[in-house]
């Protein structure tokens, strides 16, 4: 079951890291690639609670999905078959309306995107959302990716009511 989850968050932490060079350069006194260019405050009350159980809900939703589990490893054992093209195309799309699911109240707990950005960030470099920068990608650069790809298209919410996508182009 760990293969499984830990090759699924490699994946996502490739595809973020490839989303590196595509992010535009961080703002006059920003510290450096790995640190904070600003300090992040913490986040409002209602805001941290309702990630609080988002991420709990999602470390639970990893360990119980077959798509991170040995399920998902036996479909890759001998290549897949159609069927297990099929079956596997059946545990993205449940897992993706899983999460959509379990992040969906954040939205309307969070006070604008500021308030959700720092409430993912407060969860921790370990988290869901890891938005503490490293070797490779910036805070700030997290930032934008966290911020855009969670609010664009959803600025009828309460946690992104204040987004504007051409602030962030």
């Amino acid at each position: 079951m760990q293969r499984s989850r830990a090759a699924v968050l490699a994946l996502g932490a490739v595809f973020m890291f490839s989303l590196a060079g595509c992010a535009p350069t961080p703002p006059v006194g920003s510290t450096g690639v790995g640190e904070p260019t600003t300090a992040v405050s913490a986040p409002s009350a209602a805001c941290g609670k309702a990630f609080d159980r988002a991420a709990a809900a999602i470390r639970m939703h990893y360990d119980t999905h077959p798509l991170y589990g040995p399920e998902s490893d036996k479909l890759y054992e001998n290549g897949l078959t159609d069927a297990e093209q099929k079956q596997l195309s059946k545990w993205i799309a449940d897992d993706e309306a899983k999460y959509a699911k379990i992040i969906d109240p954040v939205y309307e707990k969070c006070d604008g995107w500021e308030d959700l950005y720092r409430a993912a960030y407060a969860q921790g470099p370990d988290s869901e959302w890891s938005l503490h920068g490293n070797v490779t990608v910036s805070d700030e650069q997290l930032r934008e990716y966290f911020v855009v790809s969670y609010c664009l298209g959803k600025e009828d919410r309460r946690a992104c009511a204040d987004f504007v996508a051409d602030d962030w182009r």
